[in-house]
Parts: structure tokens; sequence; C-alpha cells
């Protein structure tokens, strides 16, 4: 349901969906950072913000891939202010819980409003479980060269730390006992603590 705000261009906190137009698959969020950078729902979603949820990356470069609609906007805020945010949050876990269910809703979890706890959505299908015929949500999307990098690297490279990281650490020595080791350790183990003190 589109929302039918007539404070079009007065900064209120929202409740937004970004859809997908090739896999259909949605997400809902809630904003209302944009009071302080003084934009409207309209002049922020996209423009400014891209949500905070997994579609980010994808909707700073991709945005044209995507449908959004503002689902509500919190009136309150010229009012009561900080109870207006929390008003938007609470409306977004309400649209959440109730498309828990739908396999196409990207949220992983959402504060349930009727037991004041967090909730992981587990049953949601495993990206590898879904059918044949659906389309995965990165089709179309370049990789990234350090993705590719990485890609090329074999496991163990991608695990095994650098020597230069290493080297950059700050080595001492401990007076007691003369062991050399980086600092945050040895603090703990040596100098005031070392068994040979």
């Amino acid at each position: 349901m589109p929302s039918k705000s007539i404070y079009n261009n007065i900064p209120l906190s929202y409740v937004y969906k970004i859809t997908n137009k090739t896999t259909k698959q949605f997400y809902i969020g809630f904003r209302c950072a944009n009071i302080k950078l003084n934009l409207s729902a309209k002049d922020d979603l996209l423009k400014v913000y891209f949500t905070s949820g997994i579609l980010e990356n994808d909707l700073r470069s991709n945005h044209v891939n995507y449908n959004s609609e503002i689902l509500f906007e919190s009136s309150e805020t010229i009012i009561l202010n900080d109870t207006s945010h929390f008003i938007s949050f609470w409306y977004e876990q309400i649209l959440i819980k109730e498309q828990r269910k739908n396999p196409l809703l990207l949220n992983r979890k959402y504060f349930d409003p009727d037991t004041m706890s967090g909730m992981f959505i587990t049953n949601k299908a495993p990206k590898s479980a879904f059918t044949k015929d659906s389309i995965p949500w990165n089709v179309g999307i370049p990789m990234r060269e350090s993705t590719k990098k990485l890609q090329s690297k074999t496991q163990s490279e991608r695990e095994r730390p650098s020597i230069e990281y290493d080297s950059r650490r700050e080595k001492i020595q401990c007076p007691y006992c003369n062991k050399i080791g980086a600092k945050g350790p040895m603090h703990q183990w040596h100098f005031n603590n070392c068994k040979l003190k």
C-alpha cells in the first residue's frame, strides 16, 4: 500500500519496500536519519540512502533494477520527535512479521512486537534450495575485481595471514624471561605477570 502523505516535503521517518524487478525478491526497511539530513522520503530513498540491508551494494550500482515504494511515513515526528521513530520501527517489524513465510522476503530477522524479542526467520529456504526455474538475485551483476582475486587464490592462501601484517606489529621483549612477542599478548602474560618475575 503506497503512502499517501500530505507532508511530501517535510522530513519524516519512513518505512520502505525495495523489490528486485527480475526476481521479485523484496526487502522491507525503516529510516529516520533522513530527518537530520532534512530530506523527505522521496528525496532520500535511492538518491541518498540505499538501505542498510543485504541489497545495499547492488542498489548503489544498479538501482534501476529495483522498484521502491514508501509504505509509511510518520507524521508524529513533528509533534513527538523521538517517539515517531519508534512508531515507524514497529510498523516495519509488523510488516516483516506478516511476510516472514514469503520465500521472496530478503529480511532475515525481525523484532516480534507480540513477544518483545528478536526473531530470526528460520523457515526460509537456503538460496541453493530454490527451484531450477528461479533466477538467482545476483544474475547480471558483474563480479568485483576484489572477489575475482579472492577466488583465484587457494583456500589456504585466503586463510593464512600475510607476513607483511605480522611484521608491522610492534614487538617487545620481556625483561624477566627475554621472550619477544607482540605487544598485546606480551603485556597479558609477561612483564608484571611473568612466571619468572
